[in-house]
């Protein structure tokens, strides 16, 4: 049970407020997901609890939440070091002991062990067809890009009209996982698909095909994820409440 509150202590949720109000500006809009989701789990678990009396039991309790939610581990232990600087930044300013912080750094991260790689299947024809009436041009379009280039969708996210050879129809991404190492990569666009990028590559040759505002600037890296998410929950309740 969480402690009565007292307006005259900083409680955890005091310190996590103030580390997000301090963090949000110097982040880019890519690494403010996972600040919100760490400060969020935060809040969620010790919210009224006083910061002094936040230690390595809580921490310890904060792991075994991530681990009991499932995350992938790779995201689970992004949340932890978000939580370890959060805390970092509290002793900085003296809102708990250096003690305290010693102790909850001293905690790795999740071992494979305790959060195993989680194998993800490629979705199927049928879900993504349920999915696709739901979604934005932009995302829907997206999606119809991926699934039959097979490129990453952070590629399509980011491809510029520049970057679509309309001759030889390939796609060639100016960054993608080996260009540090000075290989190219050429990804054929399908016939199924060349109709609908038609009337989006006649944007500037700069202007991001599936960008927000006509190409103006690229969507946040979660956008079309989150945006599915909802879609499913919405389509998951509407089945559940039909049955």
């Amino acid at each position: 049970q969480a402690p009565d509150v007292d307006n005259n202590v900083i409680t955890v949720a005091d310190v996590a407020e103030r580390f997000a109000s301090d963090q949000q500006a110097k982040l880019p809009d890519s690494k403010k997901y996972h600040l919100v989701a760490a400060i969020k789990l935060l809040a969620d678990l010790f919210e009224n609890r006083p910061a002094s009396e936040f230690d390595a039991l809580q921490f310890s309790r904060l792991r075994s939440e991530l681990i009991k939610r499932n995350y992938a581990r790779k995201y689970a232990n992004d949340i932890l070091g978000i939580l370890k600087r959060c805390f970092r930044w509290a002793m900085q300013r003296e809102l708990i002991t250096p003690d305290q912080f010693a102790r909850i750094e001293s905690f790795e991260p999740l071992s494979a062990k305790e959060a195993p790689t989680k194998v993800v299947q490629p979705a199927n024809d049928a879900d993504v067809d349920a999915v696709l009436p739901f979604l934005s041009d932009d995302f829907a379009d997206m999606v119809r890009f991926v699934r039959a280039t097979g490129c990453r969708p952070g590629e399509a996210r980011t491809m510029r009209v520049g970057d679509i050879d309309r001759e030889s129809w390939l796609f060639k991404p100016t960054k993608h996982k080996t260009s540090g190492k000075g290989k190219t990569r050429a990804i054929p666009i399908p016939t199924v698909v060349q109709p609908m990028l038609l009337k989006r590559l006649l944007r500037p040759a700069d202007a991001y095909v599936f960008g927000a505002d006509g190409g103006d600037r690229p969507y946040e890296k979660r956008a079309l994820g989150r945006a599915i998410d909802r879609i499913i929950v919405r389509i998951n309740r509407e089945r559940s409440e039909a049955d």
